[in-house]
């Protein structure tokens, strides 16, 4: 059972946030108001809080922005499509067995591992290339054919 001079004092919603002061002689004076109402005492104003700890900011800090995704491997990619589709042609292999080859074979062209399987993938999605792909732990892939048309397109995109 409590009383109006011992009641607890609650946050009025869940998301108050602490602000670091010492609370304390607002409460007492909160307590001690209808006492000195009653015995007629000279007005005492009501106590501030004390700050016990600098409030921090809450404002959120900037997330970094991430750059597009196609200018984190263009700069990395110099591999024609005319290699890509030699090392793949007829062959069930990995985008890492690819990527073995193509430095093996073409040691002058630059590709890297995201920029392997974002080409394969687009690959995957063109209606100009029939290409397979099965899953036996890891993604293997075969190319059958390769449209003319899709070597035009993506010579004339600038490699990509």
């Amino acid at each position: 059972m409590t009383t109006n001079k011992t009641e607890v004092v609650f946050a009025k919603r869940a998301g108050m946030i602490d602000d670091g002061c010492d609370h304390t002689a607002v409460i007492l004076w909160q307590m001690n108001w209808r006492a000195r109402a009653v015995s007629r005492s000279v007005y005492v104003p009501r106590p501030r809080p004390i700050p016990v700890v600098k409030p921090r900011d809450l404002t959120p800090k900037p997330q970094p922005r991430r750059k597009a995704e196609s200018t984190q491997y263009r700069y990395a990619n110099t591999l024609p499509l005319e290699s890509l589709i030699a090392v793949m042609s007829g062959r069930w292999l990995s985008c890492d067995a690819m990527l073995k080859i193509i430095t093996t074979q073409h040691p002058e062209h630059t590709i890297s591992r995201r920029a392997l399987a974002v080409r394969v993938s687009s690959m995957m999605k063109s209606p100009s290339v029939d290409i397979e792909s099965r899953d036996v732990g890891i993604t293997e892939y075969r190319l059958n054919s390769v449209d003319p048309v899709y070597l035009q397109r993506s010579k004339t995109a600038g490699g990509k």
